[in-house]
């Protein structure tokens, strides 16, 4: 086995770690911002054709 301490020993450490992982989750969360603020475009349907640059269909 990889950790031979028994398994009430490490539960510690990973509350800890999660605690971290959440607070890092949050920060982030926090630094995206009010969804609000942005627009949000929801497409449908097919891709269209490819436009070649000079606007003609290839």
């Amino acid at each position: 086995m990889l950790h031979e301490e028994p398994y009430e020993e490490r539960t510690s450490d990973l509350i800890a770690r999660i605690r971290k992982m959440r607070e890092a989750a949050r920060e982030q969360m926090d630094r995206f911002g009010d969804p609000a603020e942005y627009n949000v475009e929801i497409l449908h349907g097919r891709k269209n054709a490819q436009v070649t640059p000079d606007g003609a269909k290839p």
